[in-house]
């Protein structure tokens, strides 16, 4: 198996897994096929055995480490509270000229 570089998340059983959904298990990386990968009986198998995983997950590699999160300097830039303008309008009033 080539290398896959660090390693995904690790597989949780019974976890809702969508289609292109990477985890690893043992030091190997699969990658989900088909939405029946949470379901029971369809674990991957880090030893690669036969069996139903096969059906719903392919290997992609091994891997080491961890994904470290994408991370990034919060940018800061000052926030004026100065209060803005807002032109008043007269309220209209009814004149009793045009009452029925």
């Amino acid at each position: 198996l080539s290398s896959a570089g660090a390693c995904p998340e690790e597989y949780t059983p019974l976890s809702r897994y969508s289609v292109g959904t990477q985890v690893q298990l043992g030091g190997i990386v699969f990658e989900c096929v088909d939405i029946a990968c949470g379901y029971d009986g369809f674990e991957p198998e880090p030893s690669l055995e036969d069996g139903l995983w096969w059906q719903v997950w392919d290997v992609i590699g091994t891997c080491s480490g961890t994904y470290a999160p994408a991370t990034s300097s919060p940018t800061t830039r000052p926030v004026s509270l100065a209060p803005t303008s807002i032109p008043i309008t007269p309220t209209p009033t009814l004149s009793s000229a045009g009452a029925c």
